[in-house]
C-alpha cells in the first residue's frame, strides 16, 4: 500500500493509533522490523533517554549537535537563556553521550558473546538509579 503525502497528513491521527507522535511511531516500526527480520541472530536495541553533552569523554561537555537536550544545555551554559518557568521538583532523564556510547559498546559485546538467538532491549537512562531533578540540573549548569 502506497501512502501519498496528502493522505498521511489528513489521516495522521488514525495512522499513529496509540502513539503520541511520529517519532515514537517510527521508532516502534523500526524495532518491530528488527525483531521480525533478525532471524536466528542475537540482537540488542539500546534505547537512550534524552542525550546531552559528554560527562568525560572525549572531553567534559563535548557535543556535536544541538538536538534533544543539547540546545537547552548550550543556551543555559552560555547565558542565552536566563529565565525559564519550570518547577524544580520533576525529574528529567538526561544521559551523557559518552555513557550512551559505552552502553552501546557493552551491549554489543554482550550480544556478540551470546550463544543463543534473542533480543536484548537496553534502556540507557539515569532516572531509575540516579534521578536528577530539573532544579538540580539547572543549578549544575549555572
Amino acid at each position: 500500500m502506497k501512502l501519498d503525502p496528502e493522505f498521511v497528513i489528513e489521516n495522521e491521527k488514525m495512522l499513529l493509533g496509540q502513539y503520541p507522535n511520529t517519532y515514537t511511531f517510527t521508532k516502534s516500526m523500526a524495532e518491530r522490523a528488527i525483531m521480525k527480520k533478525r532471524g536466528s541472530l542475537p540482537v540488542s536495541i539500546v534505547r537512550p533517554s534524552i542525550i546531552i553533552s559528554s560527562y568525560e569523554e572525549p572531553v567534559q561537555g563535548w557535543t556535536d549537535t544541538l538536538a534533544a537536550g543539547g540546545v537547552l544545555v548550550l543556551a543555559l551554559v552560555n547565558g542565552y537563556l536566563t529565565t525559564m518557568n519550570l518547577r524544580r521538583e520533576p525529574y528529567i532523564d538526561f544521559v551523557p553521550v559518552d555513557l550512551v556510547s559505552n552502553i552501546i559498546l557493552a551491549s554489543t559485546a554482550y550480544t556478540g558473546l551470546s550463544k543463543t538467538p534473542g533480543l536484548n532491549v537496553v534502556h540507557a537512562t539515569t532516572s531509575q538509579l540516579n534521578p536528577i531533578s530539573v532544579g538540580s540540573t539547572i543549578d549544575a549548569l549555572n
